[in-house]
């Protein structure tokens, strides 16, 4: 069967089986890759397979109150495990809340979707890295002290 080397947004719509908000909702996140033709966008056939695989595999489920649950551990379109803060957080001696607030100053996380925080295996050295540096500066600074008065 042939493709379309690319499609509008209407068209890639319709051929993943969604709707043109959340192709537009993709393109405007970064998630999905738009170019443009003269004022239109068009999405390439290999950038919207792309979005396709890395799509979660897992079923998602809503509570009453409207939070978002998915299983621990999610692999994405190249292999990769990634793992949620609540799982990660005992094993490096924090909590869930804590973690998540450093992965948003540091940046290092990777975020599947829009708001939801995700740790793949270099992502967890490298917060394990900042907390030993962060602990190593705090050792030092305890060794000081600051009212002692200088002497000339």
């Amino acid at each position: 069967m042939a493709f379309k080397l690319a499609y509008t947004l209407e068209e890639a719509a319709e051929a993943c089986g969604c709707s043109v908000r959340t192709i537009d909702q993709q393109v405007s996140d970064g998630i999905l890759v738009a170019r443009f033709v003269c004022e239109e966008q068009i999405i390439l056939h290999h950038d919207l397979e792309g979005w396709l695989l890395g799509l979660p595999a897992t079923l998602q489920r809503r509570h009453d109150s409207g939070t978002t649950i998915a299983t621990s551990m999610e692999t994405s379109a190249a292999g990769k495990v990634f793992r949620t803060p609540e799982d990660v957080a005992p094993e490096l001696g924090l909590k869930p809340t804590t973690l998540r607030r450093l992965c948003r100053q540091t940046g290092i996380c990777t975020r599947l979707e829009r708001n939801r925080i995700t740790l793949s295996k270099e992502d967890v050295e490298a917060i394990r890295d900042h907390i030993r540096q962060r602990a190593a500066v705090a050792g030092e600074a305890e060794g000081l002290d600051h009212f002692a008065t200088c002497r000339s």
